[in-house]
C-alpha cells in the first residue's frame, strides 16, 4: 500500500518573516521513502489565505501592525532602520522554530558589537518548548507560535509521552527480570551445594549407625554411638538447610517467572503506546501542514 504524509516546519525570525519547510513523504508498505522538501520564506503582511492550518494560527498573531511597519521600512532603507551603534552593545539573537510534532526550539545567540563590529557570539543551549507547555512567562513570539498546537497535536504530544514511559517501564522492568534470573540461579545453585552437604550428612549417619551395629567392644560401642548422634546432628541440619535453600530456589524461580511476564506484557505496551504516537503524530502532522 502506497500513502503520502505531509510534514511542515516553521521558523519564526525576529523580523516576522516565517520560514516554511514543507516535506511530503511516501510511505510504501509501512516504510518511510526519503522526503522530497520545498521551502519559501513569508514575508509580514503576506497573503496567507491558501497556506497551512499551522501558519494561518501563526502568522495573524505574529504579523502584528508595528512588526508589518518594521519590516517595511526595513526593506525601504535597511541602514536607517539599524544604524551602527558606537561602543560596546550586548544584544541576542532568538530564533524560534515549530518542529513537525508542534514542539518549539527556541536558540539564543548572544552577541557583542563594539563599534558595529561583532567581538564574540555565544550560543547558549537550545531550549525545547514541548506541547502544552505552560507559555505565560515565554516571548509574544512564542506565545503566538504556541497557537498552532491545536488538538492533535496534544493528542500526539501526550501519546509520545506516554510511549516514552512505557519505554522507561518496560527498560525497568528488564532490568528487574535480569536482577532476579540472577538470585534465581545462585540459589538453585546454593540449592544444589545444600543437597550435596545434605546427602553426604546422610551418609556419614548411616555410616555410623553401621558402625554402631558392627561394634564388638564397649570402646567400639562408645566411640560408635558418639559418632553416631555426632552424624545425626550434622544430617538433621544439613537437611533442614537444603530444604530452605530449595524452597528459596522455588521462590526465586517464581520471581523470576513473574518478572518474565512482566517484560512480555511492557513490551506489549510499549509497542502498542509506539504504534498509538506514530499514528496520532502522522494525524497532527498531515492536519497541520493541510492548506486551510
Amino acid at each position: 500500500m502506497i500513502t503520502k504524509r505531509y510534514e511542515q516546519q516553521i521558523e519564526v525570525e525576529e523580523n516576522g518573516c516565517i520560514g516554511v519547510r514543507d516535506a511530503t513523504i511516501v510511505v510504501i508498505d509501512g516504510v518511510d521513502s526519503p522526503p522530497k522538501f520545498h521551502r519559501k520564506v513569508l514575508e509580514p503582511g503576506s497573503d496567507v489565505t491558501n497556506e497551512s492550518v499551522r501558519i494561518n494560527a501563526v502568522a495573524p498573531a505574529v504579523w502584528t501592525s508595528a512588526v508589518v511597519a518594521a519590516r517595511a521600512a526595513f526593506l525601504a532603507d535597511p541602514e536607517a532602520v539599524d544604524p551602527v551603534l558606537p561602543g560596546y552593545v550586548q544584544k541576542n539573537k532568538i530564533r524560534n522554530v515549530i518542529l513537525a510534532n508542534g514542539a518549539v526550539v527556541q536558540s539564543v545567540l548572544d552577541i557583542v558589537e563594539e563599534d558595529g563590529v561583532v567581538v564574540s557570539e555565544v550560543q547558549r543551549p537550545n531550549r525545547l518548548i514541548d506541547v502544552d507547555a505552560d507559555v505565560g512567562n515565554e516571548s509574544d513570539q512564542v506565545k503566538s507560535m504556541a497557537l498552532a498546537w491545536t488538538q492533535d497535536v496534544k493528542d500526539a504530544a501526550t501519546a509520545r509521552r506516554e510511549a516514552i514511559l512505557s519505554k522507561i517501564a518496560e527498560d525497568t522492568a528488564r532490568e528487574e527480570s535480569a536482577n532476579l534470573t540472577v538470585q534465581a540461579a545462585t540459589a538453585t545453585t546454593q540449592a544444589a551445594v545444600a543437597a550435596q552437604t545434605a546427602t553426604a550428612a546422610i551418609y556419614a549417619k548411616t555410616e555410623a549407625l553401621t558402625a554402631v551395629e558392627n561394634a564388638t567392644t564397649d570402646e567400639e560401642l562408645a566411640e560408635a554411638l558418639k559418632a553416631k548422634e555426632t552424624t545425626t546432628t550434622v544430617a538433621s541440619t544439613a537437611i533442614a538447610e537444603s530444604n530452605a535453600s530449595n524452597d528459596l530456589a522455588t521462590i526465586a524461580e517464581g520471581k523470576k517467572a513473574v518478572a518474565k511476564a512482566a517484560v512480555e506484557d511492557a513490551t506489549a505496551k510499549t509497542a502498542a503506546a509506539e504504534v498509538t504516537a506514530k499514528t496520532k503524530t502522522d494525524v497532527a502532522s498531515n492536519s497541520a501542514a493541510h492548506r486551510s
